[in-house]
């Protein structure tokens, strides 16, 4: 479990990656500032990869650089995790930001939510609210990374280590927008991804606005895959 007031103390100090756990073959390591570009051009070419063959979605010309810039301006309230193979290539990502009044996320200016007023409207307590974001796994370097794992293997292990930093109280809430694909394979795998309201067409697939509970996150990384 991570020290929450160590890390969002440190992480504006974090220059450099560093490693923080082993899965087979391969590295987790916490993304530091000298990484960060190539970690967002890593996400960025595996959703133009998945949606471009799948439902034809063509980013405009500054979709990247918009990514980049928004990934500088959250890093200091983010925790940024990606998985390398032995050759330092990233094919596994993903990140939490703790959201505050001065950061908006799509599932509040695209989809419309008050999260405060939604939870308090559904009688559930809460306290912090963390963003899950900048998930992308690329089927190919994994492939060829000489390991036995398989991608469901890395969606655990991605989701380990941002849980391990969001959830320091039983009361925080984990806030996405995911695809439908990605929901369907979540209920899969047996996590609990609770739809927040209707979805729609959102950066190339059609999207869901979704919840995490710390028990189902628990229940989720508990249960044998």
């Amino acid at each position: 479990m991570y020290s929450q007031e160590n890390l969002v103390a440190k992480n504006q100090e974090l220059e450099h990656s560093q490693l923080i756990g082993k899965l087979d073959n391969l590295e987790v390591w916490r993304v530091g500032a000298n990484e960060l570009e190539k970690f967002s051009e890593f996400v960025f070419d595996v959703y133009v990869d998945n949606y471009q063959k799948r439902d034809g979605w063509e980013p405009v010309n500054d979709e990247l650089q918009y990514m980049i810039d928004e990934d500088k301006t959250q890093f200091g309230q983010s925790f940024y995790v990606g998985i390398k193979n032995s050759d330092g290539e990233f094919l596994g990502s993903a990140k939490v930001t703790k959201m505050s009044p001065s950061l908006k996320f799509p599932i509040q200016t695209e989809f419309g939510y008050d999260l405060k007023q939604y939870f308090e409207d559904a009688n559930v307590p809460t306290k912090d609210f963390w963003h899950l974001g900048r998930f992308a796994i690329n089927k190919h370097v994994l492939k060829r990374s000489n390991t036995s794992l398989k991608t469901h293997h890395i969606f655990k292990r991605l989701l380990k280590e941002c849980a391990g930093y969001a959830f320091q109280s039983e009361q925080n809430m984990m806030i996405a927008e995911v695809d439908a694909m990605a929901y369907r394979i979540s209920r899969l795998v047996s996590l609990n991804m609770r739809k927040m309201g209707e979805g729609k067409e959102y950066l190339g697939s059609f999207t869901y606005p979704i919840h995490i509970t710390k028990k189902d996150m628990d229940i989720f990384l508990a249960h044998q895959h």
